[in-house]
């Protein structure tokens, strides 16, 4: 039996440590957050694609969908599966955050459509059949990525990972974070490019960074096991100076965190993801109402891909 109709979730994600070193083999640490992205999938007899979202709609073939700038993650998780060629579908996607906050919008919504297909055509839930997949389609729309994001939509929690050689190792963890949104977002990829330039002009220096961020990840995976919040969050601190020295900061970025670390409650803060915008994430809770930034209320949670 092949079912036609499935509705399914995945988390965003934030970057904690390894941003930038996970591309060169590095580890780095992730995790999933507890807004979500739904996708509700039908297979249909009429052979279009109906796609409804926050973003727009969509009613065509799925070839005419490979122009579409706004559902070019959900035509590259669809051309995933051969055995889907000719069928029609209805597709309805819905999002607890917006695609500007740098959560990973774009790993949600293609881990979600791809293990929802994955479903309907095996009738099972194979989280590593689904990473690939996933993988493969951001990979081909964006050209470049560690698949962080995708391993934290995928498994959920909180992840110690590596992308060259893969593993991947979840953590218990109940540790308490503060986020904030900086308003500013570049696209991961024109950031990669960007340091990608430095690199090429000063390898040894940036090697020696990624080697520093590399035994960082491993120094906090140990503090997080023995829940030491204190020294996990001064490796944040001094991972973001292995960022700025990446410029990869700002002054919004830089006091935004400053004015964290001066919160008795907060143990270290740096910048979560590629840089140059996105979020701030700080490791403790902000009990101040005079703190001057918006909080943006996420926890790290345990849940990655589930049929809902």
């Amino acid at each position: 039996m092949v079912y036609d109709a499935v509705k399914v979730s995945a988390p965003g994600k934030l970057m904690i440590l390894g941003e930038h070193a996970v591309l060169h083999g590095k580890h780095a640490l992730v995790c999933a957050i507890n807004r979500r992205i739904t996708v509700s999938v039908n297979f249909s007899s009429n052979k279009t694609i109906s796609i409804r979202s926050e973003l727009g709609h969509y009613n065509g073939s799925i070839t005419d969908l490979n122009d579409n700038r706004i559902f070019r993650f959900v035509y590259s998780a669809i051309t995933r599966f051969n055995e889907i060629r000719g069928k029609g579908m209805d597709i309805r996607i819905e999002s607890e955050f917006s695609d500007s906050l740098g959560f990973g919008s774009s790993a949600a919504v293609t881990a979600a459509l791809v293990g929802a297909i994955h479903y309907l055509l095996n009738e099972t839930v194979d989280l590593n059949a689904i990473f690939k997949s996933s993988l493969s389609a951001v990979k081909a729309v964006q050209g470049k990525g560690s698949g962080a994001d995708v391993a934290a939509s995928v498994y959920g929690g909180l992840l110690y990972y590596r992308a060259e050689p893969f593993s991947v190792k979840k953590v218990e963890c109940d540790m308490p974070i503060t986020v904030i949104n900086s308003g500013n977002k570049i696209p991961t990829t024109q950031v990669i490019d960007r340091v990608n330039k430095s690199y090429s002009k000063f390898t040894e220096l940036y090697n020696s960074i990624f080697d520093l961020m590399d035994r960082s990840c491993c120094e906090a995976l140990n503090a997080l096991e023995n829940k030491q919040w204190d020294t996990f969050g001064k490796i944040l601190t001094l991972n973001h100076g292995l960022m700025e020295a990446m410029e990869l900061s700002n002054l919004k970025l830089n006091e935004i965190i400053y004015a964290l670390r001066q919160m008795p409650t907060i143990s270290g803060a740096k910048i979560s993801g590629s840089g140059l915008g996105d979020c701030v994430i700080g490791i403790g809770a902000v009990n101040d109402n005079s703190f001057p930034f918006e909080i943006i209320s996420v926890d790290i949670t345990n849940k990655g891909f589930t049929i809902d």
